[in-house]
């Protein structure tokens, strides 16, 4: 048996982005995890983790580029982060999201929809975490079966690498080992739970 510690922030977002940080660190400490993925769009959290992880292999997952009528841009691709992650050998992996469904108007894959909910249900930055995994192991940086960290802004966890085809496989598929840290209370992901109105 195993005992650990899961740290619980009182909201999501960004603004637990230092201590998400602080819990990764603390847990490297224990020596059996080599490889860290980055759910970033900013590249803001990898340049905040690289003086802390210094020895251990840091993948940056972010958004393709220019993509079109996207909500959220992508500043990773910025000539300044991009030279220092380069320099601090930090793999940067860019693409769709494995979760991003392909547009048709007014049409809304259910399978699709029910995965993103059902990591929604722990946290919206669960979903992100797994899907920059897929994303890292579909780039050759994670082997299937890997552990590893991943990380976004307020959630982190150990996860085994995985193939997006794979992922529910009963042989094959990921498997969430340890939650790091997470939010309590889903403020953005169930955000009209907490507004003044609802």
């Amino acid at each position: 048996m195993i005992s650990r510690e899961i740290v619980y922030f009182d909201t999501e977002g960004a603004a637990n982005l230092d201590a998400t940080i602080e819990t990764v660190v603390k847990r490297l400490e224990d020596g059996d995890i080599r490889k860290i993925v980055v759910f970033t769009g900013t590249g803001e959290g990898v340049l905040k983790l690289l003086p802390k992880a210094k020895g251990y292999k840091i993948y940056a997952v972010t958004f393709t580029p220019n993509l079109p009528r996207r909500t959220v841009s992508a500043g990773v691709e910025s000539p300044g982060i991009l030279d220092t992650l380069d320099s601090n050998e930090v793999i940067v992996i860019q693409g769709n999201l494995p979760f991003e469904e392909i547009i048709i108007p007014e049409v809304r894959d259910p399978k699709t929809a029910a995965i993103e909910c059902t990591f929604d249900t722990l946290s919206g930055g669960l979903s992100l975490c797994v899907q920059a995994v897929i994303m890292c192991t579909e780039a050759g940086g994670v082997l299937p079966g890997e552990d590893v960290i991943a990380m976004c802004a307020d959630t982190a966890i150990i996860a085994t690498g995985c193939h997006k085809s794979f992922l529910f496989s009963p042989f094959d598929g990921l498997e969430i080992r340890e939650i790091l840290c997470k939010p309590r209370k889903l403020t953005i992901t169930r955000a009209h739970r907490y507004s003044e109105k609802g």
